[in-house]
């Protein structure tokens, strides 16, 4: 079956990964974009009939985040996302962060206005990185 270069891309190093941040934009009526859910399913494949299923997912820790228009920030999205992820074995930490008014929380040089969002971003990429570690220990 012909797979696309992106999902060979995403799968091998989701397959090679021991948590992963993903974000999420909110798309209209509180759910994910259809591009993430699509990249999400893609990756879900197993490339051979001897891999085990859901090699990309099962077992990972995720953190997630999202950013939107809106006042609330994509945070409805976020539980779109979570119980996806879930679904396929992805351990989703509790704590998550949605920047609200994205067209006006980012500066010119790509980077957060807010120092607070900054702050709760690094936190929940320290969390990651200190739930891998606990579950490697």
């Amino acid at each position: 079956m012909l797979q696309p270069v992106q999902y060979r891309l995403g799968h091998d190093r989701s397959a090679r990964a021991q948590g992963m941040p993903m974000r999420s934009q909110r798309r209209r009526h509180s759910s994910i974009m259809a591009a993430l859910k699509n990249a999400i399913d893609w990756a879900s494949r197993a490339e051979s009939d001897g891999e085990p299923s859901l090699l990309a997912f099962r077992g990972k820790v995720a953190a997630i985040m999202s950013a939107s228009p809106g006042p609330f920030g994509g945070i409805r999205g976020l539980i779109h996302l979570r119980a996806i992820l879930g679904n396929i074995g992805v351990l989703v930490l509790s704590d998550q962060v949605a920047i609200g008014s994205a067209h006006s929380a980012f500066g010119r040089d790509g980077m957060l206005v807010d120092e607070q969002k900054s702050r709760q971003i690094a936190s929940l990429a320290e969390g990651l990185v200190q739930v891998i570690r606990k579950l490697k220990a």
